[in-house]
């Protein structure tokens, strides 16, 4: 999920560039697989999806005419595919933290906003009701029935990005069979990327508005155009120097607003449109010099502040210590240089790792892109605490066969999480005879799979 609002915003103000792509001949080109299935895979398109299941009919021609230029130009794609969830991204799936939330608004009243509810449970919301609405438009026409049942009125799905894991072993076997280079990170997609654009295993990322997050990034690519055979960049210092933010104030608010990391919308944003929630809370930092993190902190108004600080925190952390596929096979944390504020007296408040991390192994050394951080990178101590915002550690192996997706990342996370997510059927009920049968697969074959 890329930051709440965050692209409209820039290209309302003229903050995404554009190049043609031939200035990409030739170049090893990274591939978020989930920002770019995003924008095949647009809310208009493959509506019916949540109600058939299945591999998305239309993409396999996106997919091919894509890759034709992509040869034209002689550009090697690779794609990326996001892995396992960190502990955040898990709560939000399961969700668990709008259940632990009932918090108000600073006018005392409930807040009922959608942000409020995750991504899973809206989708559900739209299919149910999508199916509602087709069962009595099919009673309602049952007596002019012949042969093609009615077009149904309302799309199956919500206004979100489509899940890709429902189809990722499809489109794994996709790549395989046309000989596409892909893989399949621990974690975070966007972080693996940064880490192949930094060992120049790429040339450029095409990836998701995330991607500001990072200092390494300096500029990627946000969209492709190709009937007009160009595509759209951002320049993140373009970026800071036009919103006349640092990058620490920048976090900030990223962190508030909801993004990969961090996905729920946090007060006092809530009560905003999700639209503009990004541009409301860059008015409150130039307006107040608000801090969002110090807000959850010590919010008196709230009683869940302390719930929030905490998903501030993981996420934040996550952000600096997000483990890698290495160069080595071995998966280790990524750590990025120091970055200090414009102003470092303006933001001593937002030391927000080192608070959370306070137990810190202080004699443990980072292991920085496969390489000693004594060459030219700042030393910063590992917490001890990594397996609270990330996940349990798996080992090595594990992983490995998770990059090559010989094991899908669901088995990995039902182990490190100690839950197994099963959706609810296509048809938009879950009746009793299906609940009994994930009873029964549960010792059938789920303990056997786990177990192996």
């Amino acid at each position: 999920m890329p930051i709440k609002s965050l692209e409209l915003f820039l290209f309302e103000r003229g903050l995404v560039g554009s190049y043609p792509i031939e200035a990409l001949k030739n170049a090893a080109l990274g591939i978020d697989v989930n920002h770019y299935l995003s924008r095949l895979l647009t809310n208009k398109r493959e509506q019916y999806l949540d109600a058939i299941g299945g591999f998305p009919t239309s993409l396999k021609m996106y997919l091919e005419s894509d890759l034709k230029i992509f040869k034209e130009y002689k550009i090697t794609p690779i794609f990326v595919f996001q892995g396992s969830l960190v502990s955040n991204q898990i709560d939000d799936e399961l969700g668990l933290i709008q259940k632990n939330s009932n918090s108000t608004t600073p006018q005392g009243t409930a807040a009922t906003s959608p942000n409020r509810r995750s991504n899973r449970d809206l989708t559900l919301q739209q299919r149910n009701r999508a199916w509602t609405q087709w069962q009595n438009l099919m009673k309602s026409n049952e007596s002019s029935y012949i042969d093609q049942p009615v077009q149904p009125q309302e799309p199956f799905r919500y206004n979100t990005v489509i899940d890709t894991k429902r189809f990722q072993a499809d489109l794994i076997n996709y790549f395989i069979e046309n000989g596409i280079t892909y893989q399949v990170a621990p974690f975070s997609s966007w972080i693996q990327l940064s880490y192949l654009l930094d060992n120049n295993y790429i040339d450029a990322i095409y990836g998701p508005t995330d991607c500001l997050m990072l200092t390494k990034i300096e500029k990627f690519i946000i969209g492709m155009e190709f009937p007009n055979k160009e595509f759209r960049f951002v320049d993140r210092a373009r970026v800071l120097k036009d919103l006349d933010i640092s990058h620490e104030e920048f976090v900030d608010i990223a962190m508030a607003v909801g993004n990969d990391l961090q996905p729920i919308t946090l007060p006092p944003l809530q009560i905003y449109p999700t639209a503009k929630v990004f541009e409301v809370a860059l008015d409150m930092v130039f307006a107040s010099a608000a801090n969002f993190y110090a807000f959850q902190s010590s919010n008196p108004m709230d009683k869940d502040s302390p719930k929030y600080a905490e998903l501030y925190q993981k996420g934040y952390s996550a952000l600096r210590y997000m483990p890698v596929l290495t160069e080595s096979g071995r998966v280790e944390l990524y750590v990025e240089d120091e970055v200090h504020s414009k102003d470092d007296t303006k933001n001593s408040n937002k030391n927000i790792s080192d608070e959370k991390s306070n137990n810190t192994n202080k004699s443990a050394s980072v292991t920085t892109n496969g390489k000693n951080s004594t060459q030219g990178i700042a030393t910063r101590p590992i917490p001890n605490d990594v397996h609270d915002f990330i996940c349990q550690r798996l080992p090595h192996e594990y992983y490995f066969y998770q990059s090559i997706g010989l094991i899908g990342s669901k088995l990995y996370q039902t182990i490190t999480s100690g839950s197994y997510i099963e959706e609810s059927p296509l048809d938009g009920g879950a009746s009793n005879s299906y609940r009994e049968l994930i009873k029964k697969s549960v010792s059938i074959f789920k303990n056997k799979e786990i177990g192996l």
